[in-house]
């Protein structure tokens, strides 16, 4: 076996090249690795997330047939709710100073 030696310039800065390259890439698998347990974490409560979904699935079912009438008085009370007007909140000063002037409009026509 034929063996060939080549005298490298400057090995101490190559070197701390090379060991600053390794450090870098064992960061770089070391944050993999923690995104790779981020995302088995983030499956695994995807996992129980839909479990507990399709549980109160059942269970809404179930209350809805034992309590029908109940879906039909909420109805009601819903179209009750849209009835109801909303005052209208100024949202800067133009709006109080408008507001304000159709108030003493409106008093002003009462006199």
């Amino acid at each position: 076996m034929n063996t060939t030696y080549v005298k490298v310039e400057a090995s101490v800065e190559v070197r701390k090249e090379v060991l600053s390259c390794t450090l870098g890439t064992v960061k770089i698998l070391r944050d993999y690795e923690s995104f790779q347990k981020l995302r088995k974490k983030k499956a695994q409560t995807y996992v129980i997330l839909k479990k507990q979904m399709k549980g109160l699935q059942e269970n809404l079912q179930e209350l809805r047939g034992k309590v029908p009438e109940i879906e039909q008085t909420m109805k009601v009370a819903e179209v009750k709710k849209e009835n109801v007007k909303k005052p209208s909140v100024p949202r800067n000063d133009l709006d109080k100073l408008n507001l304000e002037l159709r108030e003493l409009e409106k008093r002003l026509k009462t006199l």
